[in-house]
Order: C-alpha cells, then structure tokens, then sequence
C-alpha cells in the first residue's frame, strides 16, 4: 500500500481526500498534517491515520510516508510541493 500524508484537514480535505484514501485499494491514510490543534485531533479520530504531525517539515521527515496530498489553500501549494519534493 502506498502511505500516504495530507497536508490540510480542511474541508478540501474532509469532502474528498481522507475518504479516498480510505476507499483506494492500493494506499492509505498514513498521516495527517495541520497546525490546527483542534481540527487536527478531530480529523485523527475520525479517520484514524497512524500518525498526525503540527509541523509539515516533521511529516516529511517520516521515514514510512510515501507520498503528499497537500489539502491546503491555493496560495501554498507551491512551496509545499518543493518541501515534499526536496524531502525525497
């Protein structure tokens, strides 16, 4: 299974991302990433990742992630994709 981070836990992310993860046959919700601490913990017990970072550089860090959704507002997408890209 490919294990799999979102970056995001906002409603991009909860109408779409974490239930595709959980329905694809071939990944899974490996991470969650906010620095919402409320939303964050709401969204890990509702979808139960195995892991759930505040900081996006400490998710990248995971040894065991394979690839990023990155869930967030336009204007950032581009600087996390050159995080994740730069994280291998």
């Amino acid at each position: 299974l490919l294990r799999v981070g979102v970056l995001g836990c906002g409603p991009i992310a909860q109408a779409a991302h974490f239930e595709s993860c959980a329905k694809a046959r071939n990944a899974e919700l490996h991470a969650i990433c906010d620095v919402a601490d409320d939303l964050r913990d709401r969204m890990a017990a509702t979808h139960a990742p195995r892991r759930a970072f505040a900081d996006y550089d400490a998710m990248l860090a995971d040894p065991d992630l394979e690839a990023v959704i990155i869930a967030t507002s336009d204007a950032f997408h581009v600087e996390a994709a050159r995080r994740a890209l730069r994280a291998g």
